[in-house]
Order: structure tokens, then sequence, then C-alpha cells
């Protein structure tokens, strides 16, 4: 089927400039407040991984490194950042993160304002369309997740601009070329850069030359990396079979856990009841209703795949983030006069409808604030006060376990300098009279009351995470406070006189 490619509206542009500039204000300030990450892999496996190329030291790396299941892309770009922010001399680790996190915002930013230039092809009226650019933008876990460096961000900010030129009906080179780089970011992104490549093959594919524009674009990244997972491992390696075998095949992805095909409908319905059940009802609806819409194209094949596979979790789903938003509006705008809304409008008041709505709008932006400002990893902060404040080759003691440098089972290298001793409190002791000198002493504890305890007199305390030693112990030892702070936990780290 042919279709004339599509060129932009001259008047749309004004106010997808505003939601841009205002996006662009929001994402930074969340890139710098989300520190940490939002799963262990988007650490270990990407920047734990650059590190080593740094330090050239592999000893610490999780086991898909040695397995070599992980693709070289993304760390490659993250130690050429950190690279060029040691030209510039950024040194702290602190510091470089929070530029990768700004960096990678920055990126989702151009792939999503590159395809909101496509709204006008799927939303005639401008209201809608300055809706869906608002979705697009500011919902409120977007700014979030665009802020990690992970790969199901990347690869899925990638993804949008294929799907743009699908849209557009043009440049099938590209529509290859994105689609193909995404795999390279993230191998189970291939289900959705299939589902978009048959939609053009079989609604917009005009002659063979686009065909072949379509394969040497999807070839290309492949080759390249190819090239980045041999600099990386050191050797030629194809990490995207490996990755297929051992956790398919061999069956080690079940062994982190499994779960059955309807755990992605239940986690998404339980988020902020009623408005995650709606989510999910109306992107399964949006799916039924809309089988020609190009992203439903994207959204199912990936989804269907994800529900058979039996490792689940939340995070997987994140490529598709945005195309199920969209999708979303993308249903309501096309029965937006059909029958059955138009009964139920006239069951239901306006005005409770309008209410309904915007108190929707109210409760998302509370939460986009709440993202905006919150800290992913607040245990970094504790590494921060330690790297900044200890002086060269300090040792520091830790009990039960609570090493500071480790998260997941694994010590986070690129955080910590390599002249601090760390030591548990048990091999403490011979340790302090081999060095004769003072030390530092980091405590881990549940609840505000249990972190005041145990502080010896050759101690003082020089840094607690979260501290509230302002308030009055009249707040601090009551119920509610108690009631709500139970489950916290609390890092303190004292300094101590050898006696």
């Amino acid at each position: 089927m042919s279709q004339k490619p599509w060129k932009l509206n001259a008047q749309w542009g004004h106010a997808r400039q505003f939601w841009t500039l205002t996006a662009m204000l929001i994402y930074t300030i969340t890139a710098i407040n989300s520190r940490g990450f939002y799963h262990f892999d988007e650490h270990f496996q990407i920047l734990e991984f650059a590190n080593s190329k740094i330090t050239h030291f592999t000893g610490n790396l999780p086991w898909e490194y040695n397995a070599q299941l992980r693709p070289w892309l993304q760390p490659w770009m993250t130690f050429v950042e950190i690279q060029f922010l040691e030209l510039l001399q950024i040194t702290s680790p602190f510091i470089q993160s929070t530029f990768l996190r700004i960096f990678s915002s920055f990126i989702t930013l151009i792939c999503v304002w590159r395809f909101t230039r496509i709204l006008p092809i799927w939303f005639k009226e401008r209201a809608w369309q300055n809706f869906s650019c608002a979705v697009s933008y500011l919902t409120c876990f977007l700014p979030m997740l665009h802020a990690r460096a992970s790969s199901e961000n990347l690869s899925g900010s990638i993804l949008l601009l294929s799907l743009a030129h699908v849209a557009e009906g043009k440049n099938p080179f590209f529509i290859g070329l994105w689609g193909s780089m995404a795999f390279e970011f993230r191998y189970q992104s291939i289900f959705i850069f299939a589902g978009i490549a048959a939609y053009y093959l079989f609604f917009k594919l005009r002659s063979a030359k686009e065909f072949l524009l379509l394969s040497l674009g999807s070839i290309l990244p492949i080759l390249m990396g190819l090239i980045f997972d041999s600099w990386g491992y050191g050797q030629l390696s194809f990490p995207a079979w490996n990755y297929f075998r051992v956790n398919l095949l061999e069956g080690k992805a079940a062994q982190f856990g499994s779960e059955g095909p309807f755990y992605y409908f239940a986690i998404l319905a339980q988020s902020i009841p009623p408005i995650g059940f709606l989510f999910v009802t109306s992107v399964v609806a949006a799916m039924i209703f809309l089988r020609k819409h190009l992203l439903a194209w994207s959204v199912l094949p990936f989804v269907l795949v994800h529900i058979l596979i039996s490792h689940k979790e939340l995070r997987f789903l994140f490529p598709v983030a945005h195309q199920s938003l969209l999708l979303i509006i993308a249903f309501f705008y096309r029965y937006r006069n059909s029958q059955f809304w138009l009964s139920i409008s006239e069951k239901i008041h306006s005005d409770h409808l309008k209410t309904a709505f915007y108190l929707a709008i109210s409760v998302n932006f509370i939460l986009l604030a709440v993202q905006s400002l919150k800290s992913r990893w607040p245990d970094l902060a504790t590494l921060e006060y330690i790297d900044e404040f200890t002086p060269k080759n300090s040792a520091i003691k830790f009990e039960n376990g609570a090493d500071p440098r480790y998260a997941g089972g694994l010590p986070m290298n690129f955080y910590v300098r390599s002249d601090l001793v760390f030591a548990d409190s048990e091999s403490f002791g011979n340790f302090l009279n081999a060095i004769n000198r003072d030390y530092f002493y980091y405590k881990k504890t549940k609840g505000y009351t249990d972190s005041k305890s145990y502080r010896p007199d050759n101690c003082k305390v020089i840094f607690e995470s979260p501290s509230y030693s302002f308030l009055p112990e009249a707040i601090t030892k009551s119920f509610i406070f108690s009631y709500l702070d139970r489950n916290r936990y609390y890092q303190t780290i004292l300094k101590c006189k050898t006696i």
C-alpha cells in the first residue's frame, strides 16, 4: 500500500516549543536530584562496565561480564563521556554521574521532541495535539525514567525516532538505523522494532529500493555493535547470541524469579488505584480496537513476548511507556464521538467528567514534583561524604555486613576511592592495632531511635542521613513519628579517636 510522505504543518510549533522548554527545565531538575539508580543493572552493567575500561580492573563486575551477555554500545558512550569530563577537570564520580543523567535526559528530550513533530498526523484538533504533547513530556514517571542512564530508557527513546520516520512515510534507511540501534542498547527492543518494521512493510512500503534502504539501515548498527562488543570484552564476541543462549535456552533468567502470565496486568492495575486499572484496560482496549494503528503494532509484539517469558519485572516494559500512553489517547480520540462514549457522557454530568479530569491532572503533577525531587539511591549521600571529607588512606569500620560500598551484593567501585580501607567490626580491632590512628565508624540502622544508640565516648557524629536533629525530642519520640519512621533506614558516620 503506497502513501505520500507526510509534511509538517507550519502552524504546529509554538505550543510544542513551550512544552519542550518546560520539559527541559523539569528534566534537568529531575536528573540532578535523581541520584543513584532505579535498578542495580543501571549501575553495574553500564557505569561499572565503563569504569572497568578506565581502571583496567574487571574483578568485581557482575557475572554477565564473564559470560559476555551485555552489549557495549552504551558502556562505550559512558566511557567517552567520563573521559571528556576528566579533560574538563571534573573528577568527582558523583558530579560525573550527575552529568551522565543530564546527558541521558537530553538524549531522550531530543527523541521525544522529534516524535512530537508527528502528533498532528494522529490528532487533528489543536487541543488534542497539545494534550498528547504534554503527556509525552510530563507524565509523572517519565522524567525520572529518562534521567536513568539505563538500557530500557535509551532503547525506548531511540525507537521513537524510528516510529516518527514510519509515521511520516519516509527515510526507510533511518527507520532501520534507529530501530537496530535500539537493539544494540537493549536486545529485547527487537520485538518493538519488529512490529514497527512489519507495519512499514504492510502499509507504507512503495518500492524495492525502500526495502533495501530499510535493510541497510538495520545492518549498520549490528556491525557497529560487533566492534564495540569486541572492544569491551577484549576479543571477538557475540553477546546477543550469548544472551539468548544463557537466559532462555539454558534457563538462567528464570533463576531470578518466575511470574505468571498476568503479572504485568496485576502490578500495573494495583499502582495508583484506580488510575492503574484504567491505564491497563485502556491499553488493552486500544490494542484491540486500533489494530491498524502504528503504535499498536509497536506495543503488542513486545508485550506478548514479555507475557510469555517467565521472568518479569516492571522495568522491562519501560521501552513502550511512550507508545502506550499515546495509544490510550489515540483510542479515546478515535471513539470520542461514538455512541458508547456519548451515552456515558449523558449519564455522567459533564461537570463531573471535568472534575475527574482535572483531579487526574493534579495528581499527575503532584507525583511529578515528588519524582523530580526524589533520590533513587539515598545511600550515595554517605559515599559522597566519605569521598569528599575523609583524609587519604582513611580506615572505615562497619558492622553486621553493612558495607556502604555495596549494593545488590556488588561493590560500587566507581564511587569509592581506591586509597580507603573498609573493614567489618569483627576484624577491625586487629586492623586498628596495626595502623594505630583515628578512624571512621559507619552505621546503618532502621528507625531514628536506633540510629542514636551505641555512640561510643571516643566518637562524635559528623554525618547523618536523613537527619532530624533539628526537631525537638517531643516530636521524634512521638507515636506518629515512630509509626511513619518504622521502615526508614538511617546512615551515620562517626569520627573516632584511637583509645
